[in-house]
C-alpha cells in the first residue's frame, strides 16, 4: 500500500479550472469534463458517472466515463445500465451518506458486485465522490486505480469541497435552463390566448397589443427593470381575458 502523491496546489488549481469550464458546456459535457479532469489529476485509470434518476429513484450508470486505455472499455460496457437503489452498492451508499467513500481494495469490498470484472482490469483502490447541492445528490463519480493507496483524509476533504461547489453550479445551470423553458412556454401560452381572442374579437386583440405597448412605455419611463416590464406587458395582454367567456350575442 502506497501514499497518494499529489500536491494540494494542484487540487485547488484543477478545482478552479473545472468551475471555470462549467460555464462553457451542457450538462453531459460538464460531467464528462469533471470526470476526466479529476481522473487525470489523480492519475487514476478509470472513472464513471452515476446519475440520479427521478422517476425510478435510483442511481443509474450513465454513458459518461473516462478510460486511460481502450482495454478498460470492456469494464464499462459490462456495467452499462446497471442501477442501484438508495443505500445499495457503492453509488447507493455514497448517495445515502452524501460523503466520499474511499475503498483500499475494491475487489474485497462487500457492496461491490463487479469483482470479477475489476480483477480482470487489476483495479484496486476506488474513490466515490458525490456531486451534490445542499441535501440533494445529483450524481456519484467512481474513480478506480490499479494501485493500492492509503486513505488520505485531506485529499478526500478537498475533493469533496470542490465537488460540492461543482454541484451547486450544475444545479444552478439546470434551474436556469428550466426557467428559460418555462418562460418560452409562458410566452407561447400568452400568444395562444391572444390568437384565440383575435379570432373571437379582432378589436379586443388589437386593443390588448396597444395596451401592451403603452405598458412598456410607462414601465420604461418609471425606470422599471426588464423582469418588471415583462410582467407588466403580460398583465396588459391578459387584462381582458375574461371576455372569452362572454357570449357574443
Amino acid at each position: 500500500m502506497v501514499k497518494l502523491n499529489i500536491q494540494i496546489e494542484k487540487i485547488f488549481e484543477t478545482g478552479m479550472d473545472i468551475l471555470d469550464e462549467l460555464n462553457h458546456g451542457n450538462s453531459k459535457e460538464n460531467y464528462s469534463m469533471i470526470c476526466r479532469r479529476f481522473a487525470e489529476m489523480l492519475d487514476w485509470h478509470y472513472a464513471e458517472v452515476w446519475m440520479y434518476q427521478k422517476d425510478t429513484f435510483q442511481m443509474v450508470l450513465s454513458d459518461i466515463h473516462y478510460s486511460k486505455s481502450k482495454a478498460m472499455e470492456s469494464f464499462f460496457k459490462k456495467s452499462l445500465k446497471t442501477r442501484f437503489s438508495y443505500g445499495e452498492g457503492i453509488p447507493g451508499e455514497t448517495w445515502r451518506s452524501k460523503e466520499p467513500i474511499w475503498i483500499d481494495d475494491i475487489t474485497s469490498h462487500q457492496s461491490f458486485g463487479r469483482k470479477e470484472s475489476a480483477l480482470k482490469m487489476s483495479f484496486k483502490t476506488c474513490l466515490a465522490i458525490p456531486i451534490s447541492a445542499f441535501d440533494h445528490v445529483e450524481a456519484v463519480i467512481l474513480f478506480f486505480s490499479k494501485s493500492t493507496y492509503e486513505t488520505n483524509p485531506t485529499i478526500i476533504k478537498l475533493l469533496h469541497s470542490i465537488a460540492q461547489r461543482v454541484g451547486l453550479n450544475l444545479i444552478r445551470q439546470e434551474l436556469e435552463e428550466d426557467i428559460r423553458k418555462l418562460e418560452v412556454k409562458s410566452n407561447q401560452f400568452t400568444e395562444l390566448i391572444s390568437r384565440i381572442s383575435s379570432i373571437r374579437d379582432p378589436y379586443t386583440s388589437k386593443h390588448e397589443y396597444l395596451v401592451k405597448n403603452l405598458a412598456q412605455y410607462i414601465g420604461e419611463r418609471l425606470n422599471m427593470n426588464k423582469d418588471e416590464i415583462d410582467e407588466l406587458q403580460l398583465a396588459a395582454l391578459l387584462h381582458d381575458i375574461g371576455k372569452i367567456a362572454i357570449p357574443m350575442e
